[in-house]
């Protein structure tokens, strides 16, 4: 015969919903935490690891245009009209900056 209720821990006699929902929001927590920790190493100090990869991300966009047909058009409009422009420079410029706003107390 089964009986009808609410499942609960048998050690704090608390539904197992909210121990359930109070380990996710444990998780979560954990993981932004981490998150942040990582972006504080990798931009610590200078961000000199952050500034190496962002270097290197920024090259790979570059390349990519460079090897679109459209990107390649375009870029000849704005070369023939003396116009430089550097997508992945102002690309990986913005995130940077996103990157140091995030880290300021509010």
């Amino acid at each position: 015969m089964e009986l009808g209720g609410a499942d609960v821990d048998i050690i704090t006699g608390s539904p197992m919903a909210t121990i359930q929902k109070a380990r996710e929001e444990k998780r979560v927590d954990r993981i932004i935490s981490d998150y942040q920790t990582l972006v504080n190493d990798l931009s610590g100090d200078g961000g000199e690891v952050l500034k190496k990869v962002a270097g290197l991300y920024s090259n790979r966009i570059n390349e990519m245009i460079t090897t679109d047909p459209a990107c390649r058009a375009y870029q000849t409009i704005f070369d023939d009209m003396k116009i430089k422009i550097n997508v992945g420079k102002r690309m990986i410029n913005l995130k940077l900056e996103e990157i140091e706003k995030s880290k300021q107390p509010l």
